[in-house]
């Protein structure tokens, strides 16, 4: 993993049609999250606590900065949608 890097998508692109943009912390190369959740940053939120972006999951170096090996990123994966069996039964997604 020498060498790789995140990158945070450009403004338009990330934004696309829905207008709502992933937050991105640039200095640890990753996508905010919990358990897989993308969440808001601390500091984003008016009362510092951290806001899950509803419906908004992420796994995989983005989640986690670029380590591990394959199999990493299958346990990285189950437990991304661990949280979104969990969240769906909860009813905390929205239906299409």
């Amino acid at each position: 993993s020498v060498g790789y890097r995140a990158e945070p998508l450009s403004s338009s692109s990330q934004e696309g049609d829905s207008g709502c943009a992933v937050p991105f912390d640039a200095k640890r190369g990753v996508v905010p999250n919990q358990f897989g959740r993308i969440v808001f940053a601390a500091e984003q939120a008016v009362d510092n606590t951290v806001r899950q972006m509803p419906g908004m999951y992420v796994c995989g170096w983005l989640k986690r900065g670029p380590t591990g090996i394959i199999g990493t990123n299958l346990t990285c994966a189950e437990e991304t949608v661990g949280a979104l069996i969990e969240d769906e039964r909860n009813g905390k997604l929205q239906q299409p």
